[in-house]
């Protein structure tokens, strides 16, 4: 179809989020990182002059269930039900909802049905008497800035990763302070917030993500007491502050960060983290084995955990696990995988993660040891072919595992350092220093995963190195060249004359390349593409 290009002016930012208190007030901000939701983006904006950045958000930031019933309806019907939506739930205050239902007349109850995420929630909420029911769960049609807590600002990376400062899901969202402190909001109800918190389906506001330690999680109701407590204070304590202790976090909810966070990454339901040592935590819905952690307490068996409330430390990283090892132990144990003794786990510098990337229900990364892992739902691939000589499957329709531990990826040619990694839906690629890219996973044409270690997508020689920007989405993989003058987009084919000259030039690259042109005389300013984000139906491109 077409692609219709918008451009996101600065002074956009400026005066956005109408008149509420929270609109930014900042002069001239520049965007510095982005990321595409599934129903929602989102910014960081820098102040020109005096480098403090915020955070902005645009779209359904704590919803995506409202998208997928959208999808469903024929587009009159869909622009019709968002348009008549956006008159009630645009940010600034909303006038009664009988009434609004009465000016749009006999479709209001259908718009309303349709639209119905978080109604209740919100009506739960301004029962409770809770400010900005309206701003905290509708759409932002526009930006709107998103304080942080303590003072705290987004931070900002000048080494050309910025974008892993930023990450955004089916709504979720996760942002990296200055402080290295990790924040993340949105959807919870299956931990994929990662804050602790088991009992509420929606964060409202940034939050730091618990359990970000390598420390032993405290034990009994210690933790629970202040420090300074004596029986005194405890026979003055008020109501509320009974109520405190109450709330009061227990076990690796009550972990805080060790160490600055550096890289985050955001699946589906859960989402991994990176700290500035090397290490490596993951939060979530881990039912497919995307959390890459045994069940905690387990020591021999596959069992996985199905959700973790609060970050994790992977540590599993065994070199003798490979793809078809796994396989292999499935296939000869009833799908019962050991947990790799201490000593066979690497170990040191070794095992320090130096990348991340999460898909939709997998994940991978990068050891310093020049090794990739990939983990996760469906990504042990059985030998389909006829003269295969590879793990068969035991049942004809199955394609492939789900891998409970890092499995070390084959494929990737030796000798060559292995630069990033980056997870579309089902697939995952790597960037490497000669500056081809190499892939895994589900093919574009086809069901089934591709069988055999990784292949290569895009040839050496044919990016402009190094990349300003190495990423995937959904169905494709995005490179943004040195210069910011090359865009290219390639996807993951199941036959080796498909993959070769795969790479192509989105159209918009031209047209907006051209613009940016004649829209700047100075010869001395650069106006090349930096990032492309790709969300689940709309994409975030920010320039020079």
């Amino acid at each position: 179809g077409t692609e219709e290009l918008i451009e996101l002016r600065r002074d956009a930012l400026v005066s956005c989020g109408g008149s509420n208190s929270n609109s930014a007030a900042d002069e001239s901000p520049i965007v510095t990182a982005a990321a595409a939701g599934w129903g929602h983006s989102a910014f960081i904006g820098q102040n020109a002059s005096t480098g403090s950045t915020s955070l902005y958000v645009a779209g359904r930031p704590q919803d995506f269930q409202t998208m997928l019933r959208l999808k469903r309806l024929p587009p009159f019907l869909r622009r019709y039900i968002v348009s008549n939506s956006l008159k009630y739930d645009d940010g600034t205050t909303r006038p009664d909802r009988e009434i609004v239902k009465a000016a749009r007349g006999t479709m209001a109850q259908f718009v309303d049905a349709i639209m119905s995420a978080g109604t209740q929630e919100r009506e739960n909420m301004e029962k409770k008497g809770l400010d900005e029911v309206e701003i905290r769960y509708g759409l932002y049609p526009t930006p709107y800035k998103i304080e942080l807590p303590d003072g705290d600002e987004p931070a900002v990376v000048t080494d050309g990763s910025n974008s892993h400062v930023l990450a955004a899901s089916a709504g979720l969202t996760a942002v990296i302070g200055k402080s290295g402190t990790l924040y993340a909001f949105g959807l919870n109800h299956r931990g994929q917030c990662g804050v602790g918190e088991k009992d509420l389906f929606n964060i409202w506001d940034p939050t730091p993500v618990a359990g970000l330690s390598m420390r032993p999680p405290p034990t009994g109701d210690a933790e629970n007491e202040d420090e300074t407590n004596d029986e005194s204070e405890s026979e003055t304590n008020t109501d509320d502050e009974t109520e405190k202790k109450k709330k009061r976090k227990k076990g690796r909810a009550a972990l805080k960060q060790d160490r600055p966070i550096v890289s985050v990454a955001l699946g589906l339901q859960h989402g991994l983290a990176l700290d500035d040592n090397g290490q490596l935590y993951s939060f979530g819905k881990g039912a497919r084995g995307q959390l890459g952690i045994p069940a905690p307490g387990e020591n021999e068996s596959r069992a996985i955990s199905d959700i973790e409330y609060c970050a994790i430390a992977v540590t599993h990283f065994c070199a003798e696990y490979t793809m078809d090892a796994q396989l292999e132990l499935l296939n000869s144990d009833e799908k019962v995988v050991d947990v790799p003794k201490k000593h066979k786990l690497l170990a040191g510098d070794e095992a320090r993660v130096t990348r991340i990337g999460c898909g939709l229900n997998h994940s991978a990364a990068i050891t310093a040891s020049n090794r990739a892992w990939i983990w996760g739902k469906n990504v042990l691939p059985y030998d389909a072919s006829p003269d295969g000589t590879g793990t068969k499957s035991p049942k004809t329709v199955k394609f492939a595992e789900d891998a409970t531990l890092p499995a070390l990826v084959t494929g990737l040619p030796p000798g060559i350092a292995i630069l990033d990694v980056a997870c579309g839906s089902h697939h995952t690629a790597f960037l490497l220093e000669d500056g081809s890219v190499y892939a895994i996973g589900v093919a574009t044409d086809t069901v089934q995963p591709i069988y055999g270690g990784a292949v290569e997508i895009i040839p050496p020689d044919t990016i402009d190195m190094p990349p300003r920007q190495f990423t995937s989405h959904f169905d494709r993989t995005t490179v943004v060249g040195k210069h910011g003058d090359q865009v290219l987009e390639v996807q993951l084919w199941s036959h080796e004359e498909l993959r070769e000259g795969a790479a192509f030039e989105p159209g918009w690259v031209d047209p907006l390349l051209t613009y940016l042109d004649d829209s700047c005389s100075n010869e001395n300013v650069e106006r090349g593409v930096r990032h492309v984000h790709k969300g689940w139906m709309h994409t975030l491109v920010t320039t020079d």
